[in-house]
Parts: structure tokens; C-alpha cells; sequence
């Protein structure tokens, strides 16, 4: 894998695309500096933008029509394609109101259930963000979207392990870690590192069985958990720097592999 270049933390921006820097590797980056600022993300006639301060994912945004608020609540089923339709004429009408306040104020919506409803859409544009790898990406700081009442506050570290979890491509995975050969190695103190980030049930397993002898394909190939879910879990953990690359193993089979990436 290609060495990328650190971000620079003094400078107004950052450029790049997304083939050949992952978001999850951007992220962590951001993260180390915990300089406020936007990420965006246009691929065709798509754009994304990701809002971070002090290390958290504040708010997100997207251009296109199926991401916005209604859409979003009409996919699961919330709202009725009725309220959807009337919330959108209305929005048209009414400049400078959000869908989701025209929802509650319709009882299409309740309002209690409004703050939910603006953070699950934005982190679903955050995690559509991760199969993106293609894309020109910018990186400008600066304070954005503290006028928001609402807002996501996922910390970059949670958004990694969250995110990565959601990548559909495991060949894509396996190529931004090494070779199926490549053998790992835990960094000290990295299981009191994720329990601090809050790690689940089988992030910790995934993480204790990196022993620096097994390679990445035996790791993913044993695991309980299947091979594309713990090469997942394992890009994560490598994002955050909780483990490392110790070698390159030589691996013979006899038989065709239970798993291909």
C-alpha cells in the first residue's frame, strides 16, 4: 500500500481523491489534529460534506434528493409517500424552513422523535461516505454549523470502526491493509485504547486475536464472526493505529480457500 503524506495541520486545505486516500484513513488524520473544519467529497454530479470539530463528526450534508431528511424517513417507513410529497411542495414554498420541522409541524412527525430522526440521516450520509472510492476530496478548516440545535457529536474514532463495518467491497479492504500474507501485530495498550473508544463484543475478540504470527488471511478465515465482517473489524482497528503490520507470512494450501476476497 502506497505511504500517504500526513496532514498538514496549519494549512487552510487539503486536496486529494478518494482512490488514493480512503476516508477512513482521512478521518483518523483529522482526528490526530482535532482541527475543525469540512470534508467534501463530489463524485460526478454527487456531493457529500462531513462537519468536524475537536474530533467529532458534528453534522453532515448531501445534494442529492434521496438523501435528504424525507426521503430518508419514507425508506423506513416513518412518514407516508403522502407526507413526504406535501412536505416537499412545502418546503419549496416556505425558504429558509427545514424538512423536518414541516414534518412536525404536519404530526407527520413527532416532535420528540425529531432529533433522532436528523442524526440517524446524517450518519447514513456519513456511512454512504465509506463505499465511495472515487471522488475528489477537500479538506478546509474552519467553524461550520454551530448554529445547528441538532447535532450528530459521533467521535472519529467511533465513526471509523462504525463506518468500515459498512464498506460492501472486502477486496477493497484487504488491498488498503497488505496482501491476504500480511501479519499484524497489537500495539501496546491498544485493548485499553479501544475499550476507551467503546468497543463491542466483537471488536475486542477480533482485536486479542492478532498475535503477530497469523496472517490476514487466516485471521479473517478462522474468525467466528465470517471473513469479510473481521477483515472489516481489522481495517478499523489498523485506521486507528491499534495495530501494525509485522511481516509478510508464506501461506500453502492444498485446496482452494474457504474464503476469497
Amino acid at each position: 500500500m502506497k505511504t500517504r503524506s500526513p496532514l498538514p495541520p496549519r494549512e487552510f486545505s487539503y486536496s486529494g481523491n478518494l482512490s488514493e486516500n480512503p476516508l477512513p484513513e482521512l478521518l483518523f488524520k483529522i482526528g490526530q489534529y482535532r482541527v475543525p473544519g469540512v470534508i467534501t467529497v463530489t463524485n460526478r454530479q454527487l456531493t457529500r460534506q462531513v462537519y468536524i470539530r475537536d474530533g467529532i463528526i458534528i453534522f453532515a450534508t448531501s445534494n442529492s434528493q434521496e438523501d435528504h431528511l424525507g426521503e430518508f424517513l419514507f425508506r423506513f417507513g416513518k412518514i407516508s409517500r403522502r407526507d413526504l410529497d406535501h412536505s416537499i411542495e412545502q418546503l419549496a414554498r416556505r425558504k429558509g424552513k427545514r424538512q423536518g420541522e414541516i414534518l412536525v409541524e404536519m404530526k407527520a412527525l413527532p416532535a420528540v422523535e425529531l432529533p433522532w430522526a436528523v442524526r440517524s440521516h446524517q450518519q447514513s450520509i456519513v456511512w454512504g461516505l465509506f463505499n465511495w472510492f472515487e471522488g475528489d476530496l477537500t479538506f478546509s478548516i474552519g467553524t461550520h454549523k454551530d448554529e445547528e440545535s441538532i447535532k450528530l457529536d459521533l467521535p472519529i474514532p467511533r465513526a471509523i470502526l462504525d463506518g468500515v463495518r459498512n464498506i460492501n467491497q472486502a477486496k477493497k479492504i484487504i488491498g488498503y491493509m497488505g496482501s491476504r500474507n500480511t501479519v499484524f501485530e497489537a500495539e501496546e495498550g491498544s485493548l485499553l485504547t479501544i475499550e476507551a473508544i467503546g468497543a463491542d463484543e466483537k471488536e475486542r475478540e477480533i482485536l486479542k486475536s492478532v498475535d503477530g504470527r497469523t496472517t490476514l488471511y487466516d485471521l479473517c478465515d478462522r474468525s467466528p464472526y465470517g471473513a469479510h465482517e473481521t477483515a472489516r473489524i481489522l481495517y478499523g482497528i489498523y485506521t486507528l493505529k491499534l495495530i501494525r503490520k509485522k511481516a509478510e507470512g508464506i501461506r500453502i494450501v492444498s485446496t482452494l480457500p474457504t474464503h476469497s476476497f
